[in-house]
């Protein structure tokens, strides 16, 4: 008798099952999805970025700027330069909270890497009015870190946002 022979016997008088694996493709119904490793680097820096936006904290955001930063929507004749950009940042009212979905990153150069994600910002503290935009960015790696080089953004209508949860003291 063969070693495979010996080792299926004593396996099968372990009561261990020996049959192959099934490969046909039915799926067990459970999906399980991670992060990739540019997804989370990049969903930090998005957060950074938003995060700094809501506290109008313009120094936070000039150093995750490239210089030559642009911001385009659609319908816009020109893109809106850096400095310009900053500018109508401040004078834009704070917004309550916000919420990145739908992450993803294209890295083809290496250098060079596309973002897009769905931003909700909640307006108001009832949580009843949000302004909802889908982003494109375009980081570019400058000596090791990832600078904002384009910012395209379009807004988004009638998304279905969860009803606030009560806090009890209505």
């Amino acid at each position: 008798m063969n070693l495979a022979a010996m080792l299926v016997l004593a396996l099968m008088a372990a009561g261990q099952d020996v049959r192959p694996a099934d490969h046909s493709g039915q799926t067990t119904g459970i999906k399980i999805t991670s992060p990739t490793r540019q997804v989370v680097v990049f969903s930090e820096l998005e957060r950074s970025l938003l995060a700094a936006q809501q506290n109008k904290n313009t120094e936070q955001i000039k150093t995750q700027l490239d210089p030559g930063f642009e911001f385009v929507t659609a319908g816009q004749s020109a893109p809106t330069p850096h400095d310009e950009w900053l500018d109508q940042l401040s004078k834009q009212s704070a917004f309550v909270a916000f919420r990145i979905s739908q992450l993803s990153v294209r890295n083809p150069v290496g250098t060079i890497a596309m973002v897009s994600f769905l931003s909700s910002v909640k307006l108001d503290a009832d949580g009843k009015k949000f302004e909802d935009t889908f982003i494109v960015d375009e980081w570019v790696d400058s000596g090791g870190v990832w600078k904002l080089k384009v910012r395209y953004a379009s807004p988004v209508q009638n998304l279905p946002h969860p009803a606030p949860k009560p806090t009890g003291k209505q």
